[in-house]
């Protein structure tokens, strides 16, 4: 035998058998014989008896005798001159293991099967199909998310896997992020990756989005200015969700409906904080981020399923109601928001160290400086935004990243 794979270093007794020929030769019987024709004293059976062949026709008549005669004793050939044989053997290697072991490292597997090319972009999209109906005891949508964030070919089974745990009466114990940033509400973020991979079309977008963030079917919102129900809830809400909406509508580009959506509910919060009497100072993240989000919109308010000219400027006088109220805007805070830290004394510390105010430019003149970056790299700029979004999920670094990037990114977005 070529290779064996073993339930341990020091078993002798193989699980599972490879052997490779470099043709269909007149021994190539006789090769598997050796193994499964010995007496089990001399020689337990393997579970599966993989027989590969470098270089052979489909029709050749050793390959079908040697099928047709061993076939019975969990054996079969594969030719790796054929592309879909070369699928099979993985398929079937994954089939074998999950007899004997529910756990598996994804992405170490997609790893080893991108090197030089073997397996086609359709045979991969097959086999990852065929992980998960095999229910390894394993983290998907952390595999499917660090996949897709290097690759965006892979974003639609991510995307189909978020779909399946949204719908789960029981969330699996190891589905998730592995304690990345997206173990703590990603649902938004989740939601507009599905219709940026068009696994949900744009017109379904908003409902899914409304559906999420009613979840609980009684007050709260999902995310809404319901505070003293934690410190934590609070810090989420202030600090950290403005930036979940923005980077959802970075990735909704495309997307009008979906993103007017996310426009509209972060709107909906900086009115809510307002109701609640929220220190002004407080509201400034959402407030920045809508500005930029607005003067994005402004640049193609078309009415053609995203915002209307008029609907941006009754957000945006909410923004300049609150910066009026702040006494301005901190020294640096347009071209780089707080970053989302969700802890409220380390915001109020930052607070504390502002040493200067400014005015709010008026939506135009904040559209018009994105128009005056030009549009450089803006072709990539949707999907370096979904690859921030995947990465922000499993990932402490990438969440935490400069939020002047996604400034750019908006930007770039809306360049014309």
């Amino acid at each position: 035998m070529d290779l064996s794979w073993t339930a341990a270093d020091f078993n002798d007794v193989p699980l599972f058998v490879f052997e490779v020929e470099s043709t269909a030769s007149a021994g190539l019987a006789n090769n598997a014989l050796k193994v499964l024709g010995k007496p089990l004293e001399a020689l337990a059976k393997p579970l599966f008896f993989f027989h590969i062949v470098v270089k052979a026709g489909a029709l050749n008549e050793r390959i079908a005798d040697a099928q047709r005669f061993l076939g019975s004793h969990n054996y079969r050939v594969y030719r790796l001159s054929d592309a879909t044989q070369r699928v099979a053997i993985v398929i079937d290697a994954l089939r074998q293991h999950r007899r004997v072991s529910n756990r598996i490292d994804i992405v170490r597997v997609m790893d080893a099967l991108v090197q030089d090319s073997w397996i086609s972009r359709d045979g991969l999209d097959d086999i990852l199909s065929v992980l998960l109906d095999l229910r390894f005891d394993t983290a998907y949508l952390y595999a499917f998310a660090r996949l897709a964030s290097r690759d965006l070919s892979y974003l639609p089974h991510f995307a189909r896997r978020a779909r399946e745990v949204e719908a789960m009466d029981e969330v699996p114990e190891r589905e998730g992020y592995s304690d990345g940033p997206g173990d703590y509400i990603a649902g938004l973020l989740e939601v507009a990756l599905i219709v940026a991979a068009g696994v949900l079309p744009d017109r379904e977008g908003p409902a899914a989005l409304e559906a999420w963030a009613t979840r609980s079917g009684t007050f709260p919102r999902t995310i809404d200015a319901a505070f003293g129900l934690s410190r934590d809830y609070d810090g989420f809400v202030l600090g950290i969700a403005p930036f979940h909406y923005a980077l959802a509508a970075a990735v909704l580009e495309r997307h009008p409906l979906s993103r007017a959506w996310v426009v509209r509910d972060l709107s909906r919060l900086l009115r809510a904080e307002d109701a609640n009497d929220i220190a002004a100072d407080f509201k400034l993240p959402a407030a920045i981020w809508l500005a930029h989000l607005l003067a994005a919109s402004q640049m193609n308010s078309s009415g053609s399923g995203g915002l209307a000219a008029e609907e941006v400027q009754e957000m945006w006088t909410a923004v300049e109601q609150c910066v009026e109220d702040a006494g301005g805007v901190p020294s640096g805070w347009i071209e780089e928001p707080p970053s989302p830290e969700g802890d409220l004394g380390y915001y109020g510390q930052i607070l504390a160290e502002v040493s200067h105010r400014g005015p709010l430019t008026g939506v135009e003149e904040l559209s018009a400086s994105y128009r005056n970056e030009g549009r450089e790299g803006s072709e990539e700029a949707d999907g370096e935004a979904i690859q921030w979004c995947l990465r922000a999920l499993f990932d402490v670094n990438a969440y935490l990243q400069p939020t002047s990037a996604l400034v750019r990114l908006i930007a770039a977005n809306h360049c014309a």
